[in-house]
């Protein structure tokens, strides 16, 4: 799918290990806003390390924000000094246009959409502001603003490890028509309000939450009602659980995928679990088709309903379907967060990985 929407954020990283990972989700406790002061505008944002008080236009001009978190997504190139961030810019009246006629753009390939997205319509957009996390070893002596890519760079905090960095541009108000014109003045002024209610601490990427799973516990019942446990992972090497969703297209379409992956694999004393987000007993309109999807499918494997019992896997699920494997005692069997499958995948690939799963078991 190459059709995206404002305001999405949807992360998708690899990294190498946990280090420096622990402290920083310590102290995000403490970061976590309260509804009153999500209320006030106060967001946590944890995979950078943010803590601010939003622009009160988030509130007045939501749909015209262009938040964007996979600009800077470097941290697949471990070279890079970026690490992470976030980019917030106006989508005017025509920067919208061009974002729309993109996107009806069937003609264009994977890569040709995303070339086009980001060296034409995102640099279209008015900037408002970013909050940037460096690697620290890696910054040197490069003025700050020949790697973020804006002229104000002002640090918030720096470690050894990380500099988190709230940057701006001057604000560019060429090409823009008389309504943009005073959208965008009134975005400008707010901004500069933003440095003075940042806290930083480090980031804290939503694999990691997966990457920490040990001896997961569970109590629910699957899609037909019956009483399912953690218990149930005694009985196998490995378990893959596959994390998907009714209204997602990819999820419904590796279902046949998945059935082929747990005949073979159930004969090497594995097993294979879904665990259904959208199906959970407060929450019951999408069992009928959850059921039907299963069947039409031809999916004997067990389906479970979702509860709070699995917060601690769906905090680090940064998109469906997810696929992860544990051991006998539910803990995650994964070297690195490249060991989680996010995303669909084909029979063959999943092979792959139940196969290295049962390695990393000594199976």
């Amino acid at each position: 799918m190459k059709k995206r929407f404002f305001s999405i954020v949807l992360f998708v990283f690899l990294v190498p290990t946990l280090v420096f990972a622990g402290g920083s989700k310590d102290k995000s406790k403490d970061l976590t806003p309260t509804a009153e002061e999500k209320a006030k505008g106060w967001r946590f944002f944890e995979p950078i390390g943010f803590r601010l008080q939003r622009p009160a236009f988030f509130d007045s001009y939501d749909d015209l924000i262009w938040a964007d978190s996979d600009y800077f997504n470097y941290t697949e190139d471990e070279t890079s000094p970026i690490f992470h961030g976030y980019l917030y810019a106006y989508a005017h009246k025509q920067g919208l246009e061009n974002y729309i006629a993109l996107n009806n753009d069937d003609s264009l390939s994977y890569d040709e959409y995303y070339d086009m997205l980001y060296n034409e319509v995102i640099p279209s957009f008015k900037s408002l502001y970013g909050l940037i996390v460096l690697r620290t070893p890696l910054v040197g002596k490069t003025p700050l603003s020949e790697i973020t890519g804006y002229k104000h760079n002002q640090v918030i905090r720096k470690t050894d490890t990380y500099t988190q960095v709230f940057a701006y541009n001057d604000f560019d108000f060429s090409g823009l028509d008389a309504e943009d014109k005073e959208i965008y003045t009134e975005m400008s002024k707010q901004v500069s309000k933003v440095k003075s209610t940042i806290k930083c601490v480090d980031p804290f990427l939503p694999e990691w939450h997966l990457l920490a799973i040990k001896n997961l516990q569970f109590d629910t019942v699957d899609l037909n009602g019956n009483r399912v446990t953690s218990d149930i992972f005694k009985n196998y090497d490995v378990t893959m659980i596959n994390i998907w969703a009714t209204w997602c297209g990819p999820c419904k379409a590796e279902l046949p995928e998945l059935q082929k992956v747990y005949e073979k694999y159930k004969t090497r004393n594995c097993n294979v679990i879904g665990l259904t987000t959208d199906v959970e007993l407060e929450e019951q309109d999408a069992l009928p088709t959850a059921i039907d999807l299963l069947k039409k499918a031809g999916c004997k494997y067990q389906a479970l309903q979702t509860n709070s019992d699995f917060d601690p896997v769906l905090k680090g699920v940064i998109g469906i379907p997810t696929t992860i494997f544990v051991d006998k005692n539910g803990t995650i069997i994964a070297e690195s967060a490249a060991d989680l499958i996010i995303g669909s995948r084909d029979y063959e690939e999943f092979a792959e990985a139940f196969d290295k799963a049962l390695r990393m078991v000594n199976k």
